[in-house]
């Protein structure tokens, strides 16, 4: 199944982009792994000869190991970070029956950023992006990202694109922050405040026209 399929598309809709985590830094735990499966199969024959015992560690060895290799295999080919014209969807498959999924719109983001630390990192192209959200909402941060700086220079002008003029933006990221520690009687007063002002700046246009 493919990431995008795990999340509803809002009508019209559409994705722009979807990024997994770079299967490199995830190679030596799949080596492991592959290594506890195969390692058992080298004794096959002196396992076998210690009979029922023997059996039972082998069976026990080889299933554990192709468990946790299907897990770890599940959980990388759903983990994403999806990117449509219209927010970012970020989706964490932690095992089977374990999947986070956190959005945001492109008009709530603050920031984007991005870090490439280590030799490893540095070779292979990989960071974490950073997605630094407006008011409560909590902050993405996506891990391994493959060409990190692609995936932030996309988001920033997606941001840019949809919140507009920057001015405009500071006001509302003002109001919100306003909002949760006014109370109804002053949020009235506000608004009764902007109304007044509305008509008169009405008024003004009508006897200048």
């Amino acid at each position: 199944m493919k990431p995008q399929n795990l999340i509803q598309l809002r009508p019209h809709e559409q994705v722009l982009q979807t990024v997994r985590e770079d299967f490199i830094p995830a190679m030596p735990w799949w080596f492991f792994l592959f290594v506890w499966v195969a390692v058992p199969f080298f004794f096959l024959f002196p396992l076998i000869s210690q009979g029922t015992l023997g059996i039972i560690f082998l069976t026990i060895m080889v299933s554990t190991g192709i468990l946790m290799l299907a897990r770890s295999r599940y959980a990388w080919q759903r983990t994403a970070l999806i990117v449509t014209d219209e927010r970012v969807v970020d989706i964490s498959q932690h095992g089977f029956f374990d999947r986070e999924i956190a959005e945001v719109n492109h008009s709530d983001i603050d920031e984007v950023t991005y870090r490439v630390k280590g030799i490893f990192s540095t070779a292979f192209r990989y960071g974490t992006v950073y997605i630094r959200t407006a008011g409560e909402r909590a902050d993405i941060g996506f891990r391994r990202a493959h060409r990190p700086i692609d995936l932030s220079h996309l988001l920033n002008d997606l941001r840019k694109d949809a919140g507009g003029d920057s001015v405009v933006l500071d006001r509302v990221k003002k109001l919100k922050s306003l909002a949760g520690r006014l109370s109804d009687v002053e949020v009235d007063r506000l608004a009764a405040v902007v109304a007044n002002r509305e008509k008169q700046v009405a008024a003004k246009d009508f006897f200048q026209s």
